[in-house]
């Protein structure tokens, strides 16, 4: 089963004329996880494709992150932000591409550093309800506003009874 990253990545190699369309990542890359860096591989499509990146964090830390990434290779097309993804997409206008992994569902395995970034950060721990609240907010948000050819993935859509699509 695919990342969700990886199932938009296929969906725009598929496309034709997107060269300076905008990849939106709301939440940035926490940990270098194996395959699970959605932030370093929509910036190798971004770099090939000559697209744009912009990647949305509330973590500063992740939000620096992500920085490293692009410096490290190179991307000069990506902006990055420090701010809950709700309050980022309300100020949009349009959107080509938007990815939405940012509120994690709990699954019971994060690391505790994660757990404690979420306290820090939200001042509450990981929990499915805000979960499903972020994005079900920022979907409200982005359904008036998608243009005909605007996409919104979500990251872990596992089943009906499991992650962001309970």
């Amino acid at each position: 089963m695919d990342h969700g990253h990886q199932l938009l990545i296929k969906y725009i190699q598929s496309q034709e004329n997107v060269k300076d369309k905008t990849i939106i990542e709301i939440g940035s890359v926490r940990e270098d996880l194996e395959g699970q860096n959605s932030t370093k591989c929509f910036t190798d499509i971004c770099k090939l494709l000559k697209m744009n990146l912009v990647s949305v964090d509330m973590d500063e830390k992740c939000s620096e992150n992500a920085r490293k990434v692009f410096k490290d290779n190179n991307f000069d097309r990506g902006q990055v932000y420090t701010q809950l993804g709700e309050n980022y997409v309300r100020n949009l206008a349009y959107f080509d591409f938007i990815y939405l992994d940012g509120y994690d569902y709990d699954h019971g395995k994060h690391s505790e550093v994660r757990k404690e970034r979420y306290v820090e950060e939200l001042g509450s721990s990981i929990n499915n309800d805000d979960c499903w609240k972020s994005h079900l907010e920022m979907v409200g948000f982005l359904n008036e506003i998608a243009l005909d050819h605007s996409i919104i993935c979500f990251d872990d859509i596992i089943s009906n009874d499991i992650g962001k699509g309970v």
